[in-house]
């Protein structure tokens, strides 16, 4: 069943994403309105908007509602970038980023999990 879950699921690495967040933002004590407000949410959606970009660069027709989910996975020993797991709506949009993953850029790689 997990396996199942996973077939609408990929990999991609070496794609220089930021999370938004510097080591200011991180260490300062927030605000009562920052507590309040969800930056969680602005970071996923830089995340998102430059996931979008490189898939529009390889001249696919991929949209913020192909995207179900995506989160950075954890850096892996001597790892320069972090690897990315981007989960998509339907099986269609995943079929074609795996059929034109060659359209990345030299140091971007999408892997089929």
């Amino acid at each position: 069943m997990e396996q199942y879950s996973r077939l609408d699921n990929l990999v991609i690495s070496g794609l220089r994403a930021t999370d938004g967040r510097t080591y200011a933002s991180v260490t300062k004590l927030p605000s009562e309105e920052e507590v309040k407000e969800n930056t969680e949410s602005a970071d996923d959606d830089a995340l998102e908007t430059q996931v979008l970009s490189m898939f529009s660069d390889m001249g696919l027709d991929v949209n913020e509602s192909d995207i179900s989910a995506m989160h950075f996975l954890p850096k892996r020993d001597r790892q320069a970038t972090r690897d990315i797991v981007v989960r998509l709506t339907y099986r269609k949009a995943k079929l074609k980023v795996v059929l034109n993953k060659k359209k990345a850029s030299d140091n971007v790689f999408i892997k089929n999990i």
